[in-house]
C-alpha cells in the first residue's frame, strides 16, 4: 500500500492497559475520523451476495473484473455517503491541531496526585452544582467529545 503512496494506519490497542494515553486517544479518534468511510464501502460491496461471502481461489483471477462492476453499480446507483462540506477542511485542520495535544484533566490529576487506585463516592445534591453546571449547546458537547 506505501508503494502506491497510501499511508497505512491503524488504531493503537490497549495490550493489557485500562486505557489509552491521551494521545494514543487522539490518534485512534483521527483513525475512526478518516475510516468510516472504508468501512461503509466495504458493506455497500458486501451488499452483493458474491462478496457477502468467501471467495473460492479459483474465482480469484475474476476478482478484479467484478469488483470493478460491483463498484459501477454502486457508483451509478448509490447516493453519495456524505457530501463534502465547507467545514470539513476546518475539521480536519482542528483534528490535526489537538492530536498531539496532552489530556489536560489527566495532567491535573497527576499534578495534584488524586489517581487513587480505588475511587470512593459521594452522594451530592443536584440542586447545590446546577449554578457551576456549564449550559452546553450541540455544538459545545460535539467538540468536547469529538474534537
Amino acid at each position: 500500500m506505501q508503494a502506491l503512496g497510501l499511508d497505512v494506519a491503524k488504531p493503537p490497542f490497549l495490550d493489557g492497559k485500562k486505557q489509552f494515553s491521551a494521545e494514543e486517544a487522539n490518534q485512534s479518534r483521527c483513525i475512526t475520523k478518516v475510516r468510516w468511510v472504508v468501512e461503509v464501502t466495504n458493506c455497500r460491496i458486501k451488499q452483493f451476495k458474491y462478496f457477502a461471502n468467501t471467495i473460492e481461489n479459483s474465482s480469484l483471477i475474476y476478482l478484479e473484473s467484478d469488483l470493478s462492476i460491483v463498484c459501477a453499480l454502486i457508483n451509478s446507483y448509490e447516493p453519495p455517503m456524505a457530501a463534502s462540506k465547507l467545514e470539513d477542511s476546518e475539521v480536519s485542520q482542528k483534528i490535526m491541531k489537538l492530536l498531539h495535544q496532552k489530556n489536560r484533566i489527566q495532567l491535573l490529576l497527576e499534578k495534584n496526585n488524586l489517581i487513587k487506585g480505588t475511587s470512593q463516592w459521594d452522594t451530592i445534591n443536584h440542586d447545590e452544582i446546577m449554578d457551576c453546571f456549564p449550559i452546553m449547546s450541540k455544538e459545545d458537547v460535539g467538540d468536547l467529545t469529538f474534537g
